[in-house]
């Protein structure tokens, strides 16, 4: 008897509910506005096809965040070869910075407006102080990158440890 004054209640709400004009027909204003709520800053969107993700890492405990960096293009159509250096050139001006730093780390998401994409390593890699990194897009109208680095400082005595029991990972030849 239950289920039956459920099955009623269910059948009643159905039918007056779920299938009256107000629930088929939806309330929509058109309203204008002279006004600019947002005083002109719009955010424009672009649609990448395929977000590849590279990553390489040793796994260290305690590293650090050297730099995160991030940046977006549109263009007309053509081949585009993004290299990401770390250190660049103005932080070779402070060899301070950079020099006290062994890379255990990295890892770029590239979004493109293609299917495909290539990344190398062209110099430096995992435990030492530089690297470069290349990613290779053809026919693409549309980029944007995020890059992350990590390291450990020299000093650490993991450093050394890692010098001896691990092989070169990540490494350009």
């Amino acid at each position: 008897m239950y289920i039956m004054r459920c099955l009623i209640i269910f059948a009643l709400f159905n039918v007056n509910c779920l299938c009256g004009e107000d629930f088929l027909t939806p309330v929509v204003e058109d309203a204008e506005s002279d006004e600019n709520f947002y005083h002109d800053n719009r955010v424009y969107s672009v649609i990448y096809k395929s977000v590849n993700k590279y990553y390489c890492s040793i796994g260290v405990d305690d590293e650090y965040l050297l730099i995160y960096g991030t940046k977006k293009w549109t263009f007309p159509a053509q081949d585009v070869n993004l290299t990401l250096s770390y250190p660049t050139e103005t932080t070779r001006a402070s060899p301070d910075h950079y020099e006290d730093y062994i890379i255990t780390g990295f890892r770029v998401n590239l979004f493109i407006d293609s299917v495909e994409s290539r990344g190398y390593i062209s110099s430096g890699g995992l435990l030492e102080e530089s690297i470069s990194l290349s990613f290779v897009s053809s026919n693409i109208s549309a980029m944007g990158y995020q890059f992350w680095l990590y390291g450990i400082p020299k000093s650490v005595r993991q450093y050394q440890n890692l010098q001896t029991n691990f092989i070169r990972m990540c490494v350009s030849k």
